[in-house]
């Protein structure tokens, strides 16, 4: 986690104090998790969806009637 004196020099505000500039920086954390955790959430569900491919060349499937039709 950056401290104060970092979050202030990169906002370039020397005229706030160190509450105001510990509660952006909170905020701008809580901000950059949600963000991440949505892209794991939607890249989990993309990857679990390509997973689901039910044959490939090296491994098809015995059972001739579960195959896909095209």
């Amino acid at each position: 986690m950056l401290s104060t004196e970092e979050c202030r020099e990169h906002l370039g505000r020397k005229d706030l104090t160190d509450t105001q500039v510990n509660s952006l920086r909170d905020v701008l954390y809580g901000f950059v998790e949600n963000l991440v955790d949505e892209y794991i959430d939607d890249t989990v569900s993309i990857t679990t969806s390509c997973k689901k491919q039910l044959s490939t060349a090296e491994f098809p499937l015995t059972d001739k009637r579960m195959r896909v039709m095209d």
